[in-house]
């Protein structure tokens, strides 16, 4: 009888703590369950962000805890759901992580807890981890303490799809092969990515070609490179590793390349016979802790020139609306802003750049295509360049990483000519 009331005892102390931390399970390849009625090993990966009733979305924030705290979504966090027994567990997009119940609070980590959700009302549901049910806490978000009494609405957004076959557990390179890639989008054969690999809080430099390993073809991060099949986006954060030992700014930038992609070009803009244009319809929606970034240049070959010529916006840390100042920095002003006038965060800008006969010019191209002059700088005598476009955060040296800490800028036009 002993024996038969301390097994009991001991099963059940054990299924009440599975209950209380979520039901935290190890997961292995799954790549024949159905998510959502997909099936992975054949129509590819479909991935979520998670909605909060007041309508900001989720990210994990520098602790590694889920927070609602963005409301732009293109900075949500994304996660696969993998189906487990009733329920499902949630896998971080290009991660081995997975969002798991500790202490109360929905966290990053190794082992995931499985989710169920139930109908509310309205298209919106609440979401449990074994009997304890999804609500806000503040800036995070965990689980309540007191059965279905209090929790929070939700919905699950599907946000994008990707044809990587099996388990998913090592997506850094971006490997998308039945989505649409940021390469596709732009026709970027004559780019190569200035970008990164490894994880968001601890990445490595990474250059992205398209002629050798690794591909740009077929790159995109939902950290740091990705579209919406309209716009590429480019979201660089600070603290990250830099190009060179001469800046302290981190970028995700495209780099002029030749035609074929084979090599770097390197293009004469002392020539009166040369004419050397980059044309490109921009947006920028948010600004890092400086208020300072970059997304269209001009770059040198030697050293005494650099930068010939910056495009740049400047306004409040981390401001995501309203009006900044669009200047020039670079050689061409001695370093010295040179305001060119206002901009609205998230508007688009079509710009245009030509260099030509020592001259550099910059052109706002209207819906027309009739183009205004904005400035124009002579006596240039660089021999050796190319055009860079992107993000690439200003004034942001000696910072360390944080997820709250980056810039995002969106390009959906970008054309170089040599004439």
């Amino acid at each position: 009888m002993k024996k038969g009331f301390y097994a009991i005892l001991i099963t059940s102390i054990i299924l009440l703590a599975f209950s209380i931390v979520g039901c935290n399970i190890g997961v292995s390849s799954v790549a024949d369950d159905i998510i959502e009625g997909i099936s992975r090993s054949s129509s590819g990966t479909t991935y979520y962000v998670l909605q909060a009733y007041d309508g900001k979305y989720a990210k994990l924030n520098s602790s590694g805890k889920l927070a609602t705290t963005e409301s732009d979504i293109s900075t949500a966090l994304q996660f696969e759901k993998i189906a487990s027994g009733s329920g499902y567990v949630w896998k971080i997009k290009d991660s081995d992580s997975y969002l798991s119940v500790s202490s109360k609070r929905i966290v990053e980590g190794s082992t995931a807890s499985v989710y169920v959700e139930s109908d509310a009302s309205d298209g919106w549901i609440y979401i449990k981890s074994g009997s304890y049910y999804l609500k806000d806490m503040g800036d995070e978000v965990g689980v309540n303490s007191s059965g279905g009494q209090t929790y929070n609405y939700y919905k699950l957004v599907e946000v994008s799809s990707s044809g990587t076959s099996g388990d998913s557990s090592d997506t850094s390179s971006g490997d998308t092969s039945d989505s649409v890639y940021p390469y596709d989008v732009l026709g970027l054969q004559n780019w190569k990515l200035n970008c990164f690999t490894g994880s968001v809080s601890d990445p490595d430099y990474q250059d992205y070609y398209t002629t050798k390993s690794p591909y740009l073809q077929t790159f995109s991060s939902s950290y740091w490179f990705w579209t919406d099949g309209t716009w590429v986006y480019f979201r660089p954060y600070a603290g990250y590793p830099t190009t060179s030992s001469k800046t302290g700014n981190p970028r995700v930038e495209l780099r002029e390349m030749t035609s074929d992609g084979s090599d770097e070009i390197s293009w004469d803009l002392t020539s009166s016979s040369e004419v050397h244009t980059m044309e490109w319809i921009a947006k920028i929606t948010r600004l890092p802790s400086s208020g300072k970034l970059c997304f269209g240049q001009i770059h040198s070959t030697y050293d005494s020139y650099d930068d010939i010529i910056r495009i740049q916006v400047r306004g409040d840390a981390d401001q995501t609306s309203g009006t900044v100042t669009m200047y020039v920095m670079g050689y061409v002003v001695d370093d010295n802003a040179d305001d060119i006038g206002s901009y609205t965060l998230g508007d688009e800008i079509h710009l245009k750049l030509v260099a030509t006969n020592k001259t550099v010019t910059l052109y706002k191209v209207s819906s027309s295509g009739s183009l205004t002059k904005l400035k124009s700088y002579s006596g240039i005598g660089s021999t050796g360049n190319y055009f860079k476009a992107g993000n690439y955060l200003q004034s942001m040296k000696g910072k360390s990483y944080s997820s709250d800490d980056y810039g995002v800028v969106g390009i959906r036009y970008l054309k170089v000519t040599h004439d």
